[in-house]
């Protein structure tokens, strides 16, 4: 679904103010996801005066719960950052890769938590419960996932609890059937109430470790201890007086430098994941894009134990670079983001620079520029996109138009 959303927001007395719970009058921000519940939740966090960063956090932690089968507590993924209040740009990665033991730890949960202590304001807990109240009692089932259980095919059947939770009778689930998830809601419990040292400490994390040695791929406490997100300051590339904001990341961010700076780079050959993204931009001036991956549907295609984790599945052969992708352009002088893409899927960063291209400079809407034909194997990745030529900050005045690909599933909203 696409929504394009034009607004003009009158100056306000008062500067908005992030971290008090209230309800906000008018503009509060923009969202657009491949899963569309995520959405909601994101444009209902910023409806209550939360940051990007909030309802980021809880729009990842919403798909373990609404979209399983491309985003896990077992997997990870990326985000760049745009600090307007601050007027820098950042990077955090936390993709699922293979340690030292050949096992992956998860790292979702702690990239998550790391975006919030950096750039939220509302409490964890705040941020942590609209997805343990998905996975305990029952989140609809969208059309994205539907889809992706079809598509999976057998490769839940070797799972009792992914198996109950997708499938009815031995037929897959219908578009609105609840999905309850209990033991992902007890995980969620956890990290809700004691934080990510929920996952790497005490009898949760002994689970954990026990149960990915039953699975062949034996974790450490040590390594669930270090593997730690990495932030660093964004990739940029200079565009006329403001500046595109990529992922540090090598693989992602590399590839998309290159194609914006013209360079043809062709993802033929590769290997892709199933991924998702997402972006999120709020009133203070903070923007955000996400992609996330299990490294296959489902991951893995089985639980570890009874912890509710989806185990992720091998990182791919010739890395990220052609499956997850997220960029921002701002005005860094000022405190003003202007354009933003997330994408996901096959050849993700030549569609994510084709539409971004299509919004910067041929002043494109949003639903325009992500429903285009695309060259090659972009054709084939979902984007979602925003434009706000005027900056995303309430005061002044902003307009708006925002966009989730109409090649799949999801949702854009401005939360007013």
């Amino acid at each position: 679904m696409a929504l394009a959303f034009a607004m003009l927001v009158a100056a306000c007395a008062a500067e908005p103010t992030p971290g008090r719970v209230e309800i906000v009058e008018g503009y509060a921000g923009l969202v657009a996801a491949d899963e569309p519940r995520a959405a909601v939740i994101g444009r209902d966090v910023l409806g209550r005066n939360g940051t990007a960063a909030d309802a980021a956090v809880a729009m990842g932690l919403a798909m373990t719960a609404s979209y399983p089968s491309r985003v896990g507590l077992g997997g990870g993924g990326l985000c760049v950052v745009y600090d307007g209040p601050n007027l820098t740009g950042s990077s955090i990665s936390f993709l699922p890769e293979e340690g030292a033991s050949g096992a992956i730890a998860p790292r979702l949960a702690r990239g998550l938590a790391l975006l919030h202590a950096r750039f939220g304001s509302l409490r964890w807990e705040l941020v942590v419960s609209p997805a343990e109240n998905l996975a305990r009692q029952g989140s609809p089932a969208s059309r994205a996932l539907v889809e992706d259980v079809q598509l999976a095919g057998n490769h839940l059947s070797q799972d009792p609890s992914l198996y109950n939770a997708f499938y009815r009778d031995g037929v897959v689930l219908e578009i609105g059937d609840r999905v309850v998830m209990p033991e992902l809601a007890a995980a969620l419990s956890g990290l809700r109430s004691r934080g990510v040292a929920y996952m790497t400490t005490g009898a949760f994390a002994d689970r954990l470790i026990a149960a990915s040695r039953a699975a062949g791929a034996p974790l450490s406490r040590d390594q669930l201890r270090s593997s730690l997100p990495q932030e660093a300051p964004a990739r940029e590339i200079p565009f006329g007086n403001d500046v595109i904001l990529l992922p540090a990341e090598g693989d992602v961010g590399a590839r998309l430098a290159s194609l914006l700076s013209g360079q043809s780079t062709s993802g033929a050959g590769a290997q892709g994941v199933p991924a998702a993204s997402f972006l999120v931009a709020d009133r203070f001036g903070y923007a955000i894009g996400c992609s996330f991956t299990q490294n296959g549907l489902f991951g893995a295609g089985h639980t570890l134990g009874d912890t509710g984790v989806i185990m992720a599945a091998p990182s791919p052969a010739g890395g990220f670079g052609t499956s997850l992708a997220a960029a921002l352009i701002a005005n860094k002088n000022i405190n003003r983001v202007r354009y933003g893409v997330a994408a996901s899927g096959h050849d993700a960063p030549a569609a994510a620079a084709e539409v971004l291209t299509r919004l910067a400079d041929q002043g494109q809407a949003a639903s325009a520029a992500v429903a285009a034909p695309r060259s090659g194997g972009a054709e084939e990745a979902w984007v979602s996109a925003f434009q706000c030529p005027s900056g995303t900050v309430s005061g002044a005045g902003v307009s708006c138009s925002a966009a989730a690909d109409p090649r799949g599933r999801g949702l854009a909203e401005i939360a007013n």
